[in-house]
């Protein structure tokens, strides 16, 4: 059952072998889909044996789930078991980024932090995809300068 799977968990769906091909790699048959499909045998399997192909969830539909088993298999959401659940690193360290200036000199606006200090920082920063620089989106002057088409990244404050 596929219930509380997300993208990133780690799945296995049940193969059938089919037939070897080589002396290391054997056909197998997976429930619902309908393509060709043959893995490296290290273990030596049988044909009929059924074995646990494990792999990454990488897209999610209705009744469907994409999983990373070398190539991408599309199978039906009934047909996978949850093998772990994907957990995003922990940072160790807040994330600190040296402070910007937040007088615009390109524009000639000014921008100032109008709220209190929040609890993650990094939630408000942006990077900008033109100049490369990680700003602060709560600065209404740092918004503007890289709202801009073509400019460079502002000073950083020594």
């Amino acid at each position: 059952m596929a219930r509380g799977i997300g993208i990133g968990d780690q799945v296995a769906i049940t193969a059938t072998v089919r037939r070897r091909i080589t002396e290391d790699r054997v056909s197998v048959s997976i429930p619902g889909y309908d393509f060709p499909h043959s893995i490296i045998d290290h273990a030596k399997v049988n044909r009929g044996q059924q074995i646990d192909l494990k792999g990454e969830v990488t897209r999610i539909d209705e009744d469907t789930v994409t999983i990373d088993l070398g190539p991408l298999v599309t199978v039906d959401r009934d047909k996978v078991r949850l093998m772990e659940k994907y957990r995003p690193p922990k940072r160790r360290k807040a994330l600190s980024l040296p402070r910007i200036r937040t007088d615009n000199i390109a524009t000639g606006y000014e921008g100032r932090p109008h709220d209190g200090p929040v609890e993650d920082e990094s939630k408000h920063l942006v990077y900008c995809p033109v100049c490369g620089q990680t700003f602060d989106a709560r600065d209404l002057g740092q918004v503007f300068h890289h709202a801009e088409p073509q400019h460079e990244p502002l000073p950083v404050e020594q």
